[in-house]
């Protein structure tokens, strides 16, 4: 249950923490995908498919059409590597207009050229989504959440990954970052010590309200969120030598 509680890196997986993959889409602000329309209006935009845009009350739904081969390509890459990925292609769909305005070009060239320019669309589309996703990847509070993520995992400085958790709380910070977190924090620990459980336990509650003891409950009962088992007095060889 450790990968599952992470922040995923991978493009597909940082458009589903950011902007929610729901059903081949996300919805965000037109103005951020370039689309002329009213401000604070949103649409759909498709990930696996080329746009095919009508309106609807107001706000422009993408019809999919599943053919994005870019998306494909790119959707399980790590994010730095991806806006290296889209960068090269735009070099290169430059590279290959100034040829062709440059020099004397074949017929059959020509329709190469054209076939290129057929996923110019897809390109556009995910330059613009990566440079989304890359104001919220800059934040310092997302990187320092990877760094406390990466402490938790190789179990380094109990103390300072229980302050950092303590100060989300008290911040209000995002519930589910906080819960997952929390979780991580206690698996990779077997369990928290009842003092430090308790604490956060109430700490969360007071924070979120108490409208969420059940989930607390629930994460109990499944052991993602749990007391540490009090150690044995004594070891087995201690048993036997005093029987």
């Amino acid at each position: 249950m450790i990968t599952p509680m992470l922040t995923q890196l991978t493009y597909e997986g940082l458009l589903d923490e950011f902007l929610h993959v729901n059903n081949g889409s996300v919805e965000l602000d037109a103005s951020i995908m370039g689309v002329q329309q009213q401000e604070g209006k949103k649409i759909k935009v498709p990930l696996n498919s080329r746009s095919c845009f009508s309106l609807l009350d107001s706000l422009l739904v993408t019809v999919l059409l599943h053919s994005d081969k870019l998306f494909k390509e790119i959707r399980d890459l790590n994010f730095e590597v991806v806006g290296q990925v889209l960068r090269q292609k735009a070099t290169s769909m430059k590279q290959d207009y100034t040829e062709m305005t440059t020099t004397n070009q074949s017929v059959s060239e020509l329709k190469d050229f054209v076939k290129k320019l057929n996923s110019l669309p897809e390109i556009t589309r995910h330059i613009n989504l990566a440079q989304h996703l890359s104001t919220f990847t800059s934040k310092p509070s997302f990187l320092g959440r990877l760094d406390m993520e990466h402490t938790i995992v190789e179990a380094q400085s109990y103390d300072v990954c229980f302050e950092y958790i303590e100060e989300m709380i008290h911040k209000q910070e995002p519930l589910i970052n906080v819960l997952r977190l929390l979780i991580l924090f206690s698996i990779t620990n077997s369990g928290l010590p009842k003092k430090n459980f308790d604490y956060l336990r109430r700490e969360f509650l007071h924070s979120y309200g108490f409208e969420h003891m059940a989930t607390l409950n629930n994460l109990e009962k499944a052991g993602l969120f749990k007391k540490q088992r009090p150690k044995a007095i004594g070891s087995l060889s201690n048993v036997l030598c005093n029987s």
